[in-house]
């Protein structure tokens, strides 16, 4: 069908407005990890009580991005845009006025509630884009946190190496996120989904099979579950989860433990270590740059695969050797093979959930913030036990099982055109299109 002005012009918005989302998300992480030395050094904090202060943290959000789903599909986008960016962007500007441990927990609770709505709504935003258009975009949207990331380390550590202040930092971030949020109220967006999607794609894959088994049995055909775990039962959700448990898992224990095990275990300077973490998150930055390419050309199936094993290969290497230098080349080649996993899982998720892709992004987000949170602890336990070598081997393993979901997961696209090929229609496509 052929697609009115009106629609692509709202596309259009859709991705420039995710552009800008996805960036200042990554450039909100970047400043955040380089000024939580500053916030501890203000409030008196020592190390493990600024972990508890982040594992506090770490426990609201998960449920947050649980209940974001269902907002984001109910009130819509708009609204988890104009809330999540608007509400984490004064919660952030306000992490400039905190002089006592008790009000940086409280500040941290109100960022984690918030940040986790803008969290899920970007990759809500991307998702939609996708499946309206066919194209694929999660990748690079994806590549733009994790380039904008490493901007944003940078120039809060340059700004603050300059002595222009941490507080000036917050402030700034802050205020970018607030006139993000104030300009989602203008921006013409492309409405959601229809409320059958999600049923369409599921009848797409499944349903069949399910309503021969129960023509068989003669039972009666009982409503569908709206439950928030009920969309794991939507074709491919199941798959997106898995993917993102298992790379976040592998994500949070290289930035727990690269730096120490280079500078520790391999006793290599400090410099060094922060080279391995900065060659990982290079790495992938620069494969999600080129991955729809790859994914056109080989499909998300195969991509998937062979990012798995890739990624191992960077692992074996990585943990095999005593030379540094080897170790970050293992680290460049495991980022190169984890670039496209979490965007593909993503855009899986919300082109398989139909209306219910907030529900889809939260829930696949949950479980990648427990697989990160998690991830330093099983690491520090199998350390303690086993060393630190031996436990992160755990890596290798994470990484193979990537590759067989890839292997196994029927809801992965294949090679060659069909990637590229525009969506099926969708049941609201006619409405969208006036």
């Amino acid at each position: 069908m052929k697609r009115s002005g009106h629609a692509e012009t709202a596309d259009r918005w859709l991705l420039r407005l995710a552009f800008a989302a996805f960036a200042l998300l990554g450039a909100q992480a970047g400043v955040w990890a380089v000024l939580l030395a500053d916030l501890a050094r203000v409030t008196g904090t020592d190390a493990p009580r600024l972990g508890a202060a982040l594992t506090a943290l770490a426990c609201v959000a998960v449920p947050s991005v649980l209940v974001s789903g269902r907002i984001v599909d109910r009130l819509g986008r708009r609204t988890g845009v104009v809330v999540g960016c608007t509400g984490s962007g004064l919660a952030f500007a306000a992490l400039s006025t905190v002089g006592s441990y008790g009000a940086m927990i409280g500040l941290f609770l109100l960022f984690g509630v918030l940040c986790s709505l803008y969290d899920v709504v970007v990759n809500v935003l991307g998702g939609d884009y996708e499946r309206r258009t066919g194209r694929v975009m999660m990748p690079r949207l994806h590549a733009v946190f994790s380039g904008a990331g490493a901007a944003g380390a940078l120039a809060a550590a340059a700004t603050v190496g300059l002595g222009g202040g941490h507080r000036a930092v917050f402030v700034a971030t802050g205020g970018l996120l607030v006139l993000l949020g104030l300009a989602g109220t203008a921006v013409p967006l492309p409405p959601p989904p229809a409320a059958d999607d999600a049923e369409a794609g599921a009848a797409e894959a499944g349903a069949a099979e399910a309503g021969a088994a129960e023509e068989a049995d003669g039972r009666e055909e009982r409503p569908a579950r709206r439950g928030l775990l009920s969309v794991l039962a939507l074709p491919g959700v199941g798959a997106a989860a898995a993917l993102v448990t298992l790379q976040f898992f592998n994500d949070g224990a290289v930035e727990g433990y690269s730096s120490l095990y280079l500078r520790q275990v391999l006793e290599a300077g400090a410099l060094v270590g922060g080279v391995g973490i900065a060659a990982f998150h290079l790495a992938t930055m620069t494969g999600r740059m080129v991955a729809d390419r790859v994914i056109g050309a080989f499909g998300e199936g195969r991509v998937v695969t062979g990012g798995g094993v890739i990624a191992a290969a960077g692992f074996v290497l990585a943990l095999s050797t005593d030379r540094a230098p080897l170790v970050v080349a293992g680290l460049l080649l495991a980022g190169v093979g984890a670039a496209p996993l979490v965007p593909i899982a993503y855009s899986l998720a919300a082109r398989r959930s139909g209306a219910r892709s907030g529900a889809a992004a939260s829930l696949v987000t949950a479980c990648g913030y427990v697989s990160f949170v998690a991830a330093p602890a099983v690491i520090g336990a199998l350390s303690a036990a086993a060393g630190l070598r031996r436990a992160l081997l755990c890596l290798i393993v994470s990484a193979a099982l990537v590759a067989l979901v890839g292997r196994r997961a029927r809801h992965l696209r294949g090679g060659g055109g069909d990637r590229h090929a525009p969506a099926a229609p969708e049941p609201g496509g006619e409405r969208a299109s006036r």
